[in-house]
């Protein structure tokens, strides 16, 4: 990443894809320049936090909200959309997935497991694809499928045959017509590869052009598929309490001081709120907890440029201030000298709640 050269995007929160695909598509937009973000209408300069969050939250409406992509939620695969190629809009796709990766920003983890197999020309064994896919399918292909997998005998192919072969021709599976009972399974592979991959070719070679657009990525990609997987994909792990403290540092005043005596009630308390997290004892996740400090609920492929940083400001008599951030230096402030734990998780729990955006806490 060019650091100094920058790109400044626009970004329209209820509009966050068209926004930005509308920024990139700039004549003036480099690629491999450091991306700076504006939310429309929101005060604040992007030091890190606010493009972390942009980046969550496009991710995330690529997945759900575009036209892009289609299928079971967490497993998805690419839509065949003509509008779309003709306007480039494959290729941009690609393009904001990579530099998701190279400026702080999560994985897409929403691909299919087959489908991103196939995209980096990972082998598999024959059939391993069927059970991964099939939720994926469409109602009809999914009974085709069923269909050829229970063959077993020559009065099972021609019923077969007569209910489907001219459609399995024009989808351009060869040799229809001579399929034997022991080729079923290879049959199966052919008709998924042909629903999650050929059938939609144009797009992801377009998508793919727009990764390697970017500092040669998709090369980057293929070559280490197994590495890649897991932030391309749907993986369900959640972050842990361990994992989440790894990523903090608490900055204490002078060992004996007064400062430091409150400063260690405080951390008691924040403490056994980790725990409540890790045990479901309240209403809050550490990805939502990660959001509200960074901008992204993930931990970015290469990790956080410093840690979290863990400090304290004082209580006042009479004034009432929530726990508050710095998504852009990546600090957390709590109040200095707190020891009432049901207070400390009322007002980490209000803070999370009401936070909408950059610093509006």
């Amino acid at each position: 990443v060019n650091t100094i050269e920058r790109n400044e995007l626009i970004i329209f929160r209820k509009k966050i894809l068209e926004s930005a695909f509308l920024g990139m598509a700039r004549p003036a937009f480099k690629l491999n320049a450091k991306i700076y973000i504006k939310f429309s209408g929101e005060i604040g300069q992007d030091y890190g936090g606010p493009r972390r969050e942009f980046f969550r939250l496009a991710m995330k409406e690529l997945a759900n909200m575009s036209m892009m992509f289609e299928g079971k939620s967490g497993s998805r695969i690419f839509s065949h959309n003509i509008k779309l190629l003709e306007e480039n809009k494959y290729c941009i796709a690609g393009r904001l997935v990579a530099l998701s990766f190279a400026q702080e920003g999560p994985g897409p983890h929403f691909f299919n497991g087959t489908l991103y197999d196939l995209m980096t020309e990972t082998k598999q064994e024959q059939g391993a694809s069927i059970e991964k896919i099939r939720d994926v399918l469409p109602f009809n292909v999914q009974e085709i499928l069923k269909q050829l997998l229970d063959m077993q005998s020559e009065t099972d192919r021609e019923k077969f045959l007569v209910d489907h072969g001219e459609w399995l021709t024009e989808q351009g599976i060869p040799n229809i017509w001579r399929l034997s009972i022991v080729k079923k399974m290879e049959m199966a592979d052919l008709i998924i590869k042909q629903f999650v991959y050929y059938r939609t070719a144009a797009e992801i070679s377009q998508f793919v052009n727009g990764m390697e657009s970017v500092s040669n990525f998709w090369s980057l990609v293929k070559s280490n598929p197994a590495i890649f997987k897991a932030l391309f994909c749907y993986t369900v792990e959640p972050l842990s309490k361990q994992q989440f403290e790894s990523l903090c540092n608490v900055s204490y005043s002078e060992i004996g001081s007064n400062k430091r005596c409150l400063e260690d009630e405080t951390i008691y308390c924040w403490e056994v709120f980790l725990q409540d997290i890790s045990d479901g004892n309240i209403p809050v996740t550490f990805e939502e907890l990660l959001a509200f400090i960074t901008g992204a609920d993930k931990v970015p492929p290469c990790g956080f440029s410093k840690a979290i940083d863990i400090s304290f400001y004082p209580v006042e008599h009479g004034v009432y201030r929530l726990p508050h951030v710095s998504t852009c230096s990546l600090e957390l402030h709590l109040p200095r000298g707190i020891d009432d734990i049901k207070a400390f998780q009322e007002l980490m729990i209000r803070a999370l709640k009401e936070s909408m955006g950059f610093e509006k806490i």
